[in-house]
């Protein structure tokens, strides 16, 4: 990876950091020091799992050789299998709130949608690797943010509202995403000597 291409990865790191800080601070000042300090550890034990999680399905998908049909087709089998699961025994319990008909309606368009999501998680990975996709998902958030400015900016919901550290911390997803694939462009073009 060269040098541009991490102080890509550092930027967009940051941004987030950045945002997830400024979410945390916005529960301390309304909550007491131990929901601030919970906050910040959720945010740090869930990043981490997300970005182990990215980097072995790259590794499983790169030792292993399968396609990403395949692969979203394994996890398609579990994320279903325990979906049903938790229908059958929300309805055995009498717990759940809807008919059967719609229990399993709901059941089959929640398992379409996984498998969609699978396979283009799956694609994604197997084109761009862990670090593309991570770079993606930065983008992704940036989306987030500016759509729940737009449409949930109000006086009851005033967390979802602009703010200069929310504008800084996007600033750096943004800048970063494009200064990570113009130098992953160049890098991929460079000889294999000049490559850090």
């Amino acid at each position: 990876m060269s040098r541009p291409q991490w102080a890509a990865i550092a930027a967009v790191t940051t941004g987030l950091v950045l945002n997830g800080a400024g979410h945390a601070y916005e529960d301390a000042t309304r909550a007491d020091g131990f929901r601030f300090a919970l906050s910040c550890t959720a945010l740090l034990v869930g990043t981490v799992c997300h970005s182990m999680v990215m980097i072995l399905i790259d590794e499983h998908a790169r030792q292993s050789r399968q396609r990403a049909l395949a692969l979203a087709s394994n996890l398609g089998r579990i994320e279903v299998t325990v979906l049903a699961l938790w229908n059958a025994l929300r309805l055995l319990m009498g717990v759940a709130t809807m008919l059967p008909v719609d229990a399993y309606a709901l059941f089959l368009v929640l398992a379409a949608n996984g498998s969609l999501h699978s396979l283009a998680f799956f694609s994604m990975i197997g084109r761009l690797g862990a670090v593309g996709s991570a770079i993606l998902k930065g983008f992704l958030a940036l989306v987030v943010f500016g759509a729940a400015a737009a449409l949930f900016c109000e006086k009851d919901h005033s967390e979802q509202c602009l703010s200069p550290l929310k504008t800084v911390s996007m600033a750096f997803v943004f800048a970063g995403g494009v200064v990570y694939g113009i130098a992953a462009k160049g890098a991929s073009t460079l000889p294999a000597d000049s490559k850090v």
